[in-house]
């Protein structure tokens, strides 16, 4: 009886010890639980109240079309029969059609330009060269800040020479071309002169009535650009300039206010396929014209200086840009410029050429603002 008394509070001891270790195991599990919960609350708020120094970068995409124009695949037309493309270059060497060029290029005349960050010099002059407004904004970044300062002054400047050029197309108007054209020279504000074959301009007079419209100079280019004919004789010479104002007269209503002629392939090709080229330019300044040559152009009728491994547009580039600055750089003014608005390639090119021009500071005028003639 002892025994089963002995063994009875043995076994109400096991069990307090084993509730005991429960609760104690349970007490444990919860004082964890707890002190987890109150470590993430205090690093919630430490994070809130510590200061952010990560930056967030966010970078913008360009999507560029770095196609070179080069491996633009042409596209295939057919010339309309109603104009004339012969062709026409520049003057002073000989081409397997019997025309000259007067083509100088210089491989060092293409400038780069550099933009700096730092510092930014700003010089505003205006049209007729007396006054300049001179804005120099120096940026400085330093540790405590940017600083920025600008000094304005005016002061009376003598007359600067101008980067004049004297834009010309020969050839048109054109059905497929010229009205683009002269969307772009627009866009570029931009006037130009426009020598027209008469026949052409029969076929499209609103073309030539946009091209006075808009405030560009139109000038004679004969009436059939019959290279070899057209030279045989004053007289044939002189019906062909008659042909030419009574075209123009019969779509504007009046002739051009100052006559502006080019002859077809230039003024020593007159000599070239006929006897009287001097009587016919005496005979052009007779009547009151002031007769134009050129000194630069893109080579789209002409491509004797065309490299080996050059693409016909990265060669029409190249030209329009080193004659024209070789031009101006040799002092050999006026610089006209010959390109053909009946031409594929220039089409392609000229807003491209515009642009660049435009951007090493070059200023476009009309054979109107010129005074006096240029023969080669």
């Amino acid at each position: 009886m002892i025994l089963a008394s002995l063994f009875k509070r043995s076994s109400q001891s096991r069990e307090r010890i084993v509730c005991f270790l429960r609760s104690l195991t349970l007490s444990v599990f919860f004082f964890i639980l707890l002190l987890s919960l109150s470590f993430c609350v205090t690093s919630e708020a430490l994070l809130k109240e510590a200061p952010n120094d990560t930056e967030t970068e966010t970078s913008e995409i360009y999507l560029i079309d770095e196609t070179p124009q080069s491996e633009i695949n042409p596209v295939e037309y057919t010339t309309e029969e109603t104009e004339n493309h012969n062709n026409s270059n520049v003057s002073n060497i000989n081409d397997s059609n019997g025309y000259e060029t007067d083509i100088t290029t210089e491989s060092d005349v293409v400038t780069s330009e550099t933009t700096y960050d730092n510092e930014t010099t700003y010089n505003e002059t205006t049209d007729n060269g007396t006054t300049d407004t001179e804005i120099n904004e120096a940026v400085t970044d330093n540790e405590e800040g940017t600083e920025t300062s600008v000094e304005e002054s005016t002061e009376t400047l003598p007359p600067v020479d101008e980067k004049v050029v004297y834009l010309t197309f020969d050839d048109g108007p054109s059905k497929k071309y010229t009205e683009t054209i002269l969307d772009i020279l627009n866009a570029h504000e931009i006037k130009a002169t426009f020598f027209v074959i008469g026949q052409n301009a029969k076929n499209y007079p609103s073309i030539v009535r946009r091209i006075v419209d808009e405030g560009h100079a139109l000038g004679c280019h004969s009436m059939t650009h019959d290279i070899k004919r057209i030279y045989k004789s004053v007289e044939r010479f002189k019906s062909e300039i008659d042909d030419w104002e009574e075209t123009i007269n019969n779509i504007l209503g009046d002739l051009p206010p100052k006559k502006l002629i080019r002859l077809p392939g230039g003024s020593t090709t007159a000599s070239r396929y006929g006897d009287c080229g001097e009587e016919i330019i005496s005979y052009i300044k007779e009547r009151g014209y002031y007769i134009y040559d050129w000194s630069a152009a893109n080579g789209d009728k002409w491509e004797g200086a065309r490299r080996e491994d050059e693409s016909i547009d990265d060669y029409l580039r190249r030209m329009i840009i080193e004659t024209t600055e070789s031009c101006i750089k040799r002092g050999k003014k006026p610089c006209v410029v010959l390109v053909h608005d009946s031409s594929y390639d220039t089409f392609l090119m000229i807003d491209w050429a515009l642009t660049e021009l435009q951007k090493r500071g070059y200023v476009f005028k009309t054979l109107y603002e010129l005074d006096e003639s240029f023969i080669f």
